[in-house]
């Protein structure tokens, strides 16, 4: 409901349309009905975090790791790929002291949104092409790719 109609409610709240929609209430069927979504009584933070976990698991969320050169240019690079390709940088944290490659490389832990599967596959093969060394989390979702930590 939040996505598809921009609505919060809490579960008890609804439990009317859950039942029209499952096919719960048979004489209902083929007809135009109305159900009252009620109560917006849910904890903010764990809203936030279920937007984030379905985000996630439908395949929006994506999480790599790459390589860039260890000067402004390399992130400015990075930053620039992910605009270029419409995606939205959610969190970024580069690692340079634990990293086992040469000093003037590091690491770039990246979180970005994607709008749909489909532009996670194509921004996943663009960013390989850019970088083949990127890692990426696994995305269950994405079966096209199959993507996972090398």
């Amino acid at each position: 409901m939040l996505e598809r109609e921009r609505l919060v409610a809490d579960g008890a709240g609804v439990c009317a349309v859950a039942a029209v929609m499952q096919g719960l209430v048979p004489e209902l069927r083929g007809k135009r009905a109305v159900c009252i979504v009620s109560g917006g009584n849910i904890d903010s933070g764990r809203l936030a975090r279920t937007i984030q976990r379905g985000l996630g698991s439908s395949g929006r969320l994506m999480r790599f790791a790459v390589p860039i050169p260890d000067h402004r240019r390399g992130l400015e690079q990075l930053a620039k790929t992910i605009s270029d390709e419409n995606a939205v940088l959610k969190s970024l944290v580069t690692e340079q002291m634990w990293v086992h490659s040469d000093v003037g490389t590091t690491w770039a832990n990246v979180v970005v949104e994607t709008a749909n599967e489909e532009h996670a596959c194509s921004f996943k093969d663009r960013l390989r092409d850019l970088y083949p060394t990127a890692r990426f989390a696994a995305m269950d979702s994405v079966d096209k790719h199959k993507i996972s930590v090398r």
